[in-house]
């Protein structure tokens, strides 16, 4: 570790990976800063990162765009402040800055990293499972020697949070063993007020030496270009195959633990009455059966109920309709039989007949 001084203020360095999008890999420099007092300006990726919302003068903002995202691919939940999305789907967020600020917007970046959200666990770097990881990486090559990110030349191996953006930078911070993504923050386009940042997650929350079922933060972190942070925001994040119907089972859980206000009830039925107008079948019928009241569950109950006995009384009229037949088939074998001896016997009394006959002739000639 080397030290640089600066305007007065005291620059520690410390080497990590940094790679571009395109494939570049190139050894660059994650600055930490300490002012005089021994303040750290740059915390955001250190072994205990902050996850609290701070909006800073520029009032930092995310959100998310549900007319601009393809919906079925993500849900969010404005209850639960938490956004549901398969694994490698992009989900567009939105950045909004205040204009107003005194200080300039240019050369401003927004550093996105994941972070347990568990005190348990919130020391760990949230890394990718084996398995996903293998498929970019089967020789184990993104980290073979320690506090070293080789991650560029495998396909981004270790991240689990990638971006589409072409200027993206994938950083290691060997301190805590966390990666992260950084894109520049251009200015918004003509007629709009945010600037758009695509995201996708390349391991589920729920897979095995990775994330492990352990719920995470994706926290985003307005930076100036030496990493002085000046903004926070931050959501829950889960990365599962079904977006959709794990976001109503989780509002569902919290609703039955903390009662909605009218005005959220309003809010959940216009949601399920646009949900519903999706072409989500593959989904609906588990979804719609969790979200049953308990009277219309028992009119459920009763209406399956009903139709159970139905089916009952049509199996059990049918296997007396076929014990019906068979005992007919039975009889009708059996009067078969019966007159296929009798057509023996005479047949067998015809022949002893003519034989006594023909033995009368022999003996009169």
């Amino acid at each position: 570790m080397s030290s640089l001084h600066n305007d007065g203020v005291d620059e520690q360095v410390n080497e990590v990976c940094i790679t571009t999008s395109d494939g570049v890999s190139e050894s660059s420099i994650s600055r930490e800063f300490t002012t005089l007092s021994g303040h750290n300006l740059e915390s955001s990726t250190g072994p205990s990162p902050c996850t609290d919302k701070f909006p800073g003068e520029y009032d930092f903002q995310v959100e998310l765009s549900e007319t601009i995202n393809d919906r079925k691919s993500w849900r969010y939940s404005s209850k639960l402040r938490k956004v549901f999305v398969d694994i490698n789907k992009i989900v567009l967020f939105q950045f909004k800055l205040n204009k107003n600020s005194s200080r300039s917007i240019s050369n401003l970046r927004v550093r996105a990293l994941l972070v347990y959200t568990s005190p348990d666990h919130s020391h760990l770097p949230v890394n990718r499972c084996m398995l996903h990881a293998f498929e970019s990486d089967p020789n184990y090559l993104a980290h073979v020697q320690k506090n070293v990110c080789n991650c560029s030349e495998v396909r981004l191996a270790g991240h689990v949070l990638t971006s589409n953006d072409a200027a993206a930078a994938y950083e290691f911070a060997a301190s805590s063993g966390r990666h992260s993504v950084v894109v520049g923050l251009r200015p918004p386009q003509a007629g709009s007020d945010a600037t758009f940042i695509g995201y996708q997650f390349g391991c589920k929350t729920s897979c095995e030496g990775g994330m492990s079922r352990r719920q995470v933060n994706l926290v985003f972190t307005l930076e100036t270009q030496f990493g002085e942070v000046l903004g926070r925001s931050s959501m829950l994040v889960k990365v599962c195959s079904c977006p959709k119907r794990d976001r109503d089972r989780e509002e569902s859980d919290y609703s039955s633990i903390h009662p909605d206000s009218s005005n959220e009830r309003l809010a959940a039925v216009k949601r399920k009455h646009d949900d519903s107008q999706e072409e989500d079948d593959d989904l609906q019928p588990e979804s719609s059966v969790h979200s049953q009241t308990p009277l219309s569950q028992y009119h459920l109950f009763m209406s399956l109920f009903n139709q159970v006995e139905k089916m009952s009384e049509w199996i059990r009229q049918s296997v007396e309709f076929q014990k019906k037949l068979l005992e007919e088939s039975q009889q009708s074998s059996k009067e078969i039989i019966n007159a296929i001896e009798e057509i023996n016997s005479k047949i067998n009394e015809n022949s002893f007949q003519e034989t006594n006959e023909q033995e009368i002739n022999s003996s009169d000639e």
